[in-house]
């Protein structure tokens, strides 16, 4: 908090940009501990702007998208989709309009109080000079039926999951889930089922060749006719 309080104080939101800001929670404001207790890992702007560059947002009904991420960290998908479907937009609407399109197809979820912060400031950054209205949830999808029920309300899912293995206090929350297989998987399996035109994903290395994948790299060949796989 003190070290929050002193950058807000010295610096002005409105010189910086949505990429720096992200780069700066990532980097200076995660502690060892916080990392460890969510899984924090960062995703570069470049991937992100990869990843929904190549989901071919165009060929989609753009008055329908509904783009969700799952533990969104700093928003850097939301960030690049933002963008990216501002260009699609036809170029008379005016930057109010925009805006209000956009908040309606946007949204997002953390578990991190903080990322969810700087997750939201990020898109103001990159949504200025329109204000706030942005849809950054603090929920913990992992619990109930969260995860399964915001992923069938969206029609494309970004994502860079968690990693890890759960931990055995987990094992005992989460009864409602598979505990055995890799968090990463188990987001990536629900994502599948859930069917949304189109999806795109942060992926241990493991994903291309492990067992554990074997499932998901089958569904996925059911799903979609056109998949990209970047190693």
């Amino acid at each position: 908090e003190p070290a929050w309080e002193h950058l807000r104080s010295g610096i002005s939101f409105s010189n910086i940009s949505a990429d720096d800001l992200a780069f700066v929670y990532e980097i200076t404001l995660v502690t060892s501990e916080v990392r460890k207790l969510f899984a924090t890992h960062s995703t570069p702007r470049q991937v992100a702007a990869y990843v929904v560059q190549n989901l071919e947002l165009h060929t989609l009904d753009l008055n329908n998208i509904r783009i969700y991420e799952p533990f969104a960290g700093a928003g850097a998908f939301l960030v690049s989709a933002l963008r990216h479907l501002r260009d699609l937009l036809p170029s008379d609407w005016s930057d109010a309009r925009c805006h209000r399109h956009l908040i309606k197809q946007i949204s997002g979820d953390e578990i991190d109080p903080f990322a969810c912060e700087v997750a939201t400031l990020s898109l103001i950054l990159a949504d200025y000079p329109n204000h706030n209205g942005w849809r950054i949830g603090e929920l913990d999808l992992f619990a109930d039926a969260n995860l399964e029920t915001k992923l069938r309300a969206s029609n494309v899912v970004v994502c860079n999951p968690p990693f890890e293995a759960f931990k055995a206090v987990e094992r005992e929350k989460y009864e409602n889930i598979d505990t055995t297989a890799s968090k990463a998987s188990v987001v990536l399996e629900k994502a599948i089922e859930a069917c949304p035109d189109a999806l795109g994903f942060v992926l241990p290395r493991s994903f291309i060749l492990e067992d554990q994948f074997r499932k998901h790299r089958i569904q996925l060949e059911k799903n979609y006719s056109r998949i990209e796989i970047l190693e």
